[in-house]
C-alpha cells in the first residue's frame, strides 16, 4: 500500500506568494493546499463533494473534520528573492513591482496518509494534487501564469499525456495549448488581457477569472496553457486577438491547439 508519495517542482516562472510579510514572499503548505482545493471544487461532481473527507473541513456543529492526507514542504534552492514586475506587459514606467520568489526554485511536494484514508479517498487526494499541477499556479495572479508550477518527473508530449488521462477532468472544460519562446514570454502575454469580467474575471467586486493560464514545459518546448472552466475559449481568444487599436498585440501571433477530451475516459 502507498503510504506517501513525492512530487519534485520547479517554478517556470515568478510566485508572488507571502504570508503575513508581504515583503518576504515564502513557500507555504496553506497556500497551496487552498490552490488544490480549489482545483477540486472547479473539477465538481462526485469528488467536489467528497473534498471533506479528503482534505478536511468544518462541520455543522463547528468541529473540526480532519484531513486524511497531510502535505509536506521542502524547497533546496529557495535562498533569495527580488523584486519582479507582478504586470510584466506593462511598459517600464508603468510597471508593479512586487518581491517574488525567482523563477527556476525548486522544492518537493509529499504527500502522505493519515489515519482513516482509504484507497479512494488515497487516490482523489493524488488526482487533485495532480489537478493542481496540471493546471494550476501559486501566489498572487495565479490565472495569469504567476507562480507556474511544473512536475519535474513527468514528461508529457503536446496532448498532456499520460497524466491527463488520469485526471478525470470534465469534457466541459476547454483546453489549448500554445508555443512560447520562454516562460517569461508566456507570462507577459497571459498578463495581457481585456476587461471582461464575464471572461476575466474583475477585482471590485472579487470575481474570479474563469480563464485560467498557467506556462508548462513539455518534450517539445516551453508552452502557455489556457484553460476554460465554464466559458469558450473561443470567446476569450477573440477578445484578445480583436483589438483594432493594439497592433503589436501578441495574442495574434500564438497558434492554439485544442486538447480533447471526449476520447480519454
Amino acid at each position: 500500500m502507498e503510504v506517501k508519495k513525492e512530487y519534485h517542482i520547479e517554478l517556470l516562472t515568478p510566485c508572488f506568494c507571502h504570508g503575513a510579510n508581504r515583503r518576504h514572499p515564502e513557500l507555504r503548505v496553506p497556500s497551496i493546499r487552498g490552490q488544490i482545493r480549489q482545483w477540486r471544487c472547479l473539477r465538481g461532481g462526485r469528488e467536489a463533494s467528497a473534498m471533506p473527507l479528503c482534505w478536511g473541513d468544518i462541520k455543522k456543529d463547528g468541529q473540526p473534520l480532519a484531513s486524511k492526507v497531510s502535505l509536506e514542504l521542502s524547497h533546496s534552492s529557495f535562498s533569495h528573492h527580488r523584486k519582479e514586475p507582478l504586470l510584466p506587459h506593462r511598459p517600464p514606467k508603468k510597471e508593479v513591482l512586487s518581491e517574488a520568489i525567482p523563477s527556476g526554485v525548486t522544492l518537493t511536494l509529499t504527500i502522505r496518509r493519515l489515519v482513516g484514508c482509504t484507497d479512494e479517498i488515497w487516490q482523489t487526494a493524488i488526482r487533485d494534487v495532480e489537478t493542481w499541477l496540471l493546471f494550476g499556479c501559486l501566489g498572487q495572479r495565479a490565472n495569469r501564469a504567476a507562480g507556474s508550477v511544473w512536475c519535474k518527473d513527468w514528461d508529457l508530449g503536446d496532448d498532456l499525456q499520460p497524466v491527463l488521462s488520469s485526471l478525470q477532468i470534465p469534457e466541459s472544460w476547454d483546453i489549448r495549448l500554445a508555443s512560447v519562446a520562454s516562460p517569461e514570454e508566456g507570462r507577459r502575454i497571459a498578463s495581457d488581457t481585456v476587461k471582461r469580467k464575464d471572461l476575466f474575471g474583475t477585482i471590485k467586486p472579487r470575481q474570479p477569472s474563469p480563464v485560467k493560464m498557467k506556462v508548462v514545459k513539455l518534450r517539445s518546448g516551453y508552452h502557455l496553457l489556457l484553460v476554460g472552466i465554464g466559458v469558450s475559449l473561443d470567446d476569450a481568444l477573440n477578445a484578445l486577438t480583436d483589438r483594432p487599436k493594439y497592433p503589436q498585440n501578441p495574442w495574434k501571433k500564438l497558434k492554439f491547439r485544442k486538447i480533447c477530451l471526449s476520447n480519454l475516459y
